[in-house]
C-alpha cells in the first residue's frame, strides 16, 4: 500500500462506504453486465417473485405486505430489477415491501437514488449483514429472500453459512416463503 501524503493517515473502506465508489460500482456493473453476466439472475428472481406472489393466500390484516429482502442489496440491482419487470407487464407490486439489506449507508443512498420504486407498495435500507438477520428482522415474515448470484462466498469462516441458514430459516414466512441464492458453475467472465 502506499504511503498518504504527509500528515493524511491512510482511511480504511470496503467498496461501498463512500458515495463515489457506490457510483463507480453502478458505472462499473453496467459497462461489465455482458461479461460478467450481472443480469443473468434477474430473471429467476422475477419468476420466483410471480410465482410466490400469486401462490400466497391473502391476509386478513391490513398492511401484511409480501415481503423481499435482498441480502447484501448493494446498490438496489436486484430489487431495480424486480421494479423494472414488474412495471414491464403491469404486475400490481402495491402490496409488496422491499428490504435491502447491506452495509453502508452510501449504498443506501446510491440505491435510493437508482430503485425507482413507483409502484411498489414500500422500500427500506437496513444496516446489517447476512450474520444479522435474527436479531434485525422479526421472524416469520420474510416471503421471498434473495442472496445473489456469488454473494454467499462471503461467508467464508467457519459456520458461517450454518449460522447464516438457521437465521434464515427464522425469518422466513411458514410455510409460503423461499430463500435463493443462484450459483454458477464457472464463475470466470464469459469468454475465459
Amino acid at each position: 500500500m502506499a504511503e498518504p501524503p504527509s500528515g493524511l493517515a491512510p482511511r480504511p473502506s470496503n467498496f461501498y462506504d463512500s458515495v463515489y465508489l457506490a457510483e463507480h460500482y453502478d458505472i462499473w456493473t453496467d459497462e461489465n453486465a455482458e461479461t460478467f453476466d450481472t443480469q443473468g439472475d434477474a430473471i429467476i428472481y422475477w419468476h420466483m417473485l410471480q410465482d410466490l406472489h400469486r401462490r400466497r393466500q391473502p391476509s386478513s390484516t391490513l398492511n401484511d405486505h409480501f415481503v423481499v429482502l435482498d441480502i447484501g442489496t448493494g446498490t438496489g440491482r436486484c430489487l431495480r430489477n424486480l421494479a423494472r419487470d414488474a412495471r414491464h407487464v403491469a404486475f400490481d407490486l402495491r402490496d409488496v415491501s422491499f428490504i435491502g439489506l447491506g452495509i453502508s449507508q452510501a449504498i443506501f443512498d446510491r440505491a435510493a437514488q437508482t430503485v425507482d420504486v413507483a409502484n411498489v407498495g414500500s422500500i427500506s435500507w437496513v444496516n446489517g449483514t447476512a450474520l444479522d438477520l435474527g436479531t434485525i428482522l422479526c421472524g416469520g415474515k420474510i416471503d421471498m429472500l434473495l442472496f445473489a448470484v456469488g454473494s454467499i462466498c462471503h461467508l467464508h469462516a467457519p459456520d458461517e453459512v450454518d449460522r447464516f441458514m438457521q437465521q434464515v430459516a427464522q425469518v422466513l414466512r411458514p410455510g409460503t416463503s423461499r430463500p435463493s441464492s443462484p450459483s454458477r458453475t464457472n464463475s470466470s467472465p464469459r469468454g475465459a
